[in-house]
């Protein structure tokens, strides 16, 4: 089982385990003041054979780059279950997850990485930065 998809987007869903994303590969947010909330969500999609069938954890976790001094922002495990594929199926299963990051709050600007560990694996990450909020231009 691998995470195939890994991003922040203006916008995601999920039908029937596929994922749609508009705007996605975000890596810049630029808040008008901190802290203030992360807007884009974040698009997350898993890959399993048929022979992975069990129980499977994703652990999700978003911070600084720094991850011995930086705070952490959010922490969360999703737990999923792999089934036998049904008679006439594919081997490949895929798993989509759309979150709606609005509840976590990025203090202040700067550098930031989301990171996914799928069961012991090493983690991917995907990083983003919060800029210095936008000032209005005096005439």
């Amino acid at each position: 089982m691998r995470i195939t998809v890994l991003t922040l987007c203006d916008a995601g869903s999920v039908r029937e385990n596929l994922v749609s994303m508009l705007g996605a590969g975000l890596t810049l947010v630029q808040p008008q003041d901190y802290p203030a909330p992360l807007q884009p969500s974040l698009a997350l999609q898993l890959t399993a054979h048929a022979d992975e069938v069990g129980a499977h954890a994703v652990e999700l976790t978003i911070g600084g780059t720094d991850d011995e001094r930086a705070p952490r922002l959010m922490e969360a495990t999703l737990g999923l279950n792999v089934e036998e594929p049904s008679q006439g199926g594919g081997s490949f299963q895929s798993f989509s997850i759309v979150l709606d990051l609005s509840e976590v709050l990025v203090p202040v600007p700067g550098d930031y990485v989301i990171r996914a560990r799928l069961d012991s694996a090493d983690p991917v990450e995907y990083g983003f930065t919060a800029a210095e909020p936008a000032r209005a231009a005096h005439p």
